[in-house]
């Protein structure tokens, strides 16, 4: 099985990528974990390459925030995918590295164009951001369902109080005890600064007002396409 969890940065994949890893570890269920940075490497993953490991023999949960054309055609590959409001992202990823306006818009424009390349992807689940944080119960019982896992409600409850922010803070916080670690950059746990506020509709007190009116202008289209307006 192949698990694609990945959509635009700082719209909640990589809770749901820790969430649906930790199902597995407590069920001692053999999986392979992968941090796809790029389309180049996604295609290098579906075309098998890695002579140590064969992708059809393992569970693979792959986190990533790019596109590939090969989304289109593999039918066996479960594709969950989020979105976030560009404002929201873009004030995130800004404060994450601690980029200029300029970079930060590059990045928040590539996320733009590859959600806009998933949209006519058959086979695929759906979050926006807000409902990851309104319903994340509700999220966890359908991405079960629909990557075709039987799970009971005990593990469900278990599942969300492991993914609660504050609990993720927690993690994050004995990770560093047991590192070390200045800045843990691992992309399968976390790092110093990944577990930010949760919160929507940061850009309205953390943009200025012609900051705002640029983005909003900039990204109304898809905004108002997945009724994303807080």
């Amino acid at each position: 099985m192949i698990i694609l969890i990945g959509g635009m940065p700082r719209s909640g994949t990589t809770f749901l990528f820790n969430t649906v890893k930790e199902f597995f570890i407590r069920k001692n269920i053999t999986i392979a974990i992968h941090n796809i940075k790029t389309s180049f490497h996604m295609g290098k993953f579906f075309k098998n390459e890695n002579p140590d490991m064969n992708i059809k023999e393992h569970i693979n949960i792959c986190h990533y925030h790019d596109y590939h054309q090969v989304f289109h055609n593999e039918k066996e590959i479960k594709n969950i995918y989020t979105i976030r409001d560009p404002r929201d992202t873009f004030v995130s990823l800004m404060k994450l590295n601690n980029w200029n306006f300029s970079a930060t818009l590059s990045k928040v424009d590539h996320a733009i164009m590859n959600t806009n390349h998933m949209i006519d992807v058959s086979n695929k689940l759906f979050f926006t951001y807000p409902y990851l944080i309104n319903n994340r119960k509700e999220a966890i019982t359908r991405v079960f369902k629909y990557i075709d896992i039987e799970i009971s409600e005990e593990e469900i409850n278990d599942l969300y109080e492991f993914s609660d922010i504050n609990q993720m803070k927690k993690l994050n916080e004995a990770l560093f005890k047991e590192t070390n670690a200045k800045d843990f950059s691992n992309q399968f746990f976390f790092h110093s600064k990944h577990i930010q506020s949760g919160k929507n509709g940061r850009w309205k007190n953390e943009l200025s007002d012609n900051e705002i009116n640029f983005l909003t202008n900039r990204y109304k289209e898809f905004i108002e396409l997945f009724k994303l307006e807080t």
